[in-house]
């Protein structure tokens, strides 16, 4: 039992980042907190309504799905359910908050500069 304990604490670090804790405030960490196990309960219940349909016989390779995987795939999928999708129109509309979710966060250390290129060429 206490393995398949570990086990749950590791996907929830390695997952939903349990372990990145942003909160300094005690009620806003417990907020965080609850929060996430709540999303860890539905990623749990979709993962299993989903394994339901898995191929058990048939296929030329029976493997056993991922679960972690298939809890990085629910977890991605509740996150948009929850979020929206952006898109253009949207980050114009909240462009302070765009880009100060995606700004990095202040360096103690000057940050090397690389030549920027374009990703494609």
């Amino acid at each position: 039992m206490r393995w398949q304990i570990e086990l749950a604490f590791k996907h929830l670090k390695y997952i939903l980042h349990i372990d990145r804790l942003p909160a300094k405030v005690p009620d806003l960490a417990t907020v965080w907190l609850l929060a996430h196990l709540i999303l860890t309960l539905l990623i749990e219940r979709k993962s299993e309504d989903l394994l339901a349909f898995a191929p058990q016989e048939g296929c030329e390779q029976v493997r056993a799905p991922s679960t972690w995987h298939l809890y990085e795939l629910m977890n991605q999928t509740l996150i948009t359910a929850f979020q929206g999708v952006w898109d253009l129109n949207s980050i114009k509309h909240h462009a302070h908050d765009f880009w100060r979710s995606i700004w990095e966060p202040p360096r103690k250390r000057k940050r090397q500069q690389n030549p920027r290129y374009p990703l494609l060429s």
